[in-house]
């Protein structure tokens, strides 16, 4: 999944740019099966620096948002950046084709929900992570996961790619257990909070989801490699997905 953005916008408001990352089905003809549209926004906060230190500023009007769009043009699920009085917690509501309410993305919580919790546990180097739980948007309660999921409860969750991955490429890995049940629309839909994930939370150790005043920022764009169940049509036991292909029959099942 490869973001399409011009220079300008990631050079000059990186952290406000729109984008588009289009799905595609692998063959010679590449056809377009779904695509995650971001429209120009205002950051989840901005960064003033100055010599005493950073001031640290939240936004929480025109928050980033990313629709997923269907060939014919049909939007069949939106996410959208959260902003509530716990400003150190990131949330994402999920939103179904009729902008209902559909699912709230958020990790665990500790101190009466004003911190996330980590977990430990996580291979190489992410021994200690941060999975983001898909819940019931009213109870607040985590969703069964899919089958592929191997018993975890639905969520998203960022990988370790490996050192040289890391280290020498901007792509990131995420593990996806989509809630028991779920349509190829709303796999769509949790595919665009995961990308809206990466924007507003991942990617501000490259002066992401944010502006800063009085330091450059460097542009970039993103690369997103989906890890989500099944693997592939061979194994149905949840695992990483390296392809096109494979993210299509993800979303397919």
């Amino acid at each position: 999944m490869l973001e399409e953005s011009s220079f300008c916008d990631r050079c000059f408001w990186s952290g406000m740019r729109s984008f588009k990352v289009p799905i595609k089905v692998p063959t010679a003809e590449g056809e377009e099966m779904m695509s995650l549209v971001k429209d120009f926004s205002l950051p989840t906060h901005c960064i003033v620096h100055g010599e005493d230190g950073d001031c640290w500023i939240p936004c929480c009007c025109c928050l980033p948002a990313i629709k997923t769009i269907a060939p014919d043009g049909t939007v069949v699920g939106k996410a959208k950046y959260v902003c509530d009085i716990f400003l150190y917690v990131p949330k994402i509501m999920a939103y179904d084709a009729d902008g209902n309410k559909q699912y709230l993305i958020r990790p665990d919580t500790c101190c009466c929900d004003c911190c996330p919790v980590c977990e430990c546990g996580g291979r190489g180097g992410n021994c200690l992570y941060m999975p983001f739980y898909i819940r019931d948007p009213t109870t607040k309660q985590k969703i069964e996961g899919g089958p592929g999921g191997k018993g975890l409860d639905a969520q998203i969750r960022n990988l370790w790619a490996g050192a040289k991955k890391e280290c020498c490429t901007s792509a990131d890995h995420y593990f996806v257990v989509f809630p028991k049940g779920s349509s190829t629309a709303t796999k769509g839909a949790l595919l665009g909070a995961t990308a809206l994930l990466d924007y507003t939370v991942f990617e501000e150790k490259d002066g992401g989801a944010s502006w800063s005043r009085g330091r450059p920022t460097t542009p970039h764009s993103r690369v997103w490699a989906p890890v989500a169940e099944p693997l592939s049509a061979r194994d149905h036991t949840g695992g990483r997905i390296s392809t096109s292909r494979e993210l299509v029959e993800a979303c397919s099942v």
